[in-house]
């Protein structure tokens, strides 16, 4: 993240300074979107069609079940508690064909998004993987789901941050980042269980039902809409 980020910084101030550029145009910005708050700098490249943007994207949301939520939970199941953290960075360049607000991106993503949670056993068995263990044989679980760390971006959107007429801009993005298939562990702090084999198979076979549970996020889908301030 800190190697995007003085990346980003350097390639802005390259634009700034590269001769030829008496007005490259530089903004700054803040949005909200399907990757969390965020914040973005954008640099002009070539007049009002073409420019490099970077950003900085972090959100965190976590819940837990309470004793109402565990009374309806089937029989069997399992209790978390969950936390998800989005954590991004961003460098793209934008084309603008006809030099006004519409735009094409692409870029790579410093993807830093991960689901953690713990579970436990609420009742006197519970099942893992197809099969049902006592809860002393569970123990306590934790799952930890991440993606690549690196990933392409492709999008549309509208505003041009460095336009020349403009100083406040409305900024709309929609795209997709293919951060492929997750990598999804569970670990137990029951020796019982980390010295049976069956229970090993049961919990390897959970992770790869929650494998198949996160493919539709191998694809994920970017919606961000913000605002940004041109500063020169």
């Amino acid at each position: 993240m800190n190697r995007l980020l003085t990346c980003v910084l350097a390639s802005c101030g390259w634009v700034w300074v590269a001769p030829g550029h008496a007005e490259p145009g530089f903004a700054v910005g803040i949005r909200a979107s399907t990757l969390g708050l965020g914040v973005e700098a954008t640099a002009g490249l070539v007049g009002d069609w073409l420019s490099v943007r970077g950003g900085l994207n972090g959100f965190r949301y976590g819940r837990q079940f309470d004793s109402d939520d565990v009374d309806s939970i089937p029989e069997n199941d399992l209790v978390w508690e969950g936390d998800l953290q989005l954590q991004s960075g961003s460098l793209l360049a934008d084309l603008h064909p006809a030099g006004g607000g519409f735009r094409i991106s692409g870029g790579l993503v410093a993807n830093g998004n991960r689901f953690g949670a713990t579970t436990r056993c609420e009742q006197a068995a519970c099942e893992v993987g197809g099969h049902t263990f006592t809860a002393e044989q569970i123990g306590n679980l934790s799952v930890d789901v991440d993606w690549e760390s690196t990933a392409p971006y492709l999008g549309i959107g509208f505003g041009n941050a460095v336009a020349r007429n403009k100083s406040v801009a409305l900024s709309f993005d929609l795209g997709v980042v293919f951060q492929g298939a997750a990598d999804v562990e569970i670990a137990t702090d029951s020796a019982s269980c980390n010295n049976d084999v069956r229970c090993r198979a049961a919990i390897e076979e959970e992770e790869q039902e929650l494998e198949g549970d996160t493919r539709e996020f191998n694809v994920y889908p970017v919606l961000s809409i913000g605002v940004t301030f041109r500063l020169m």
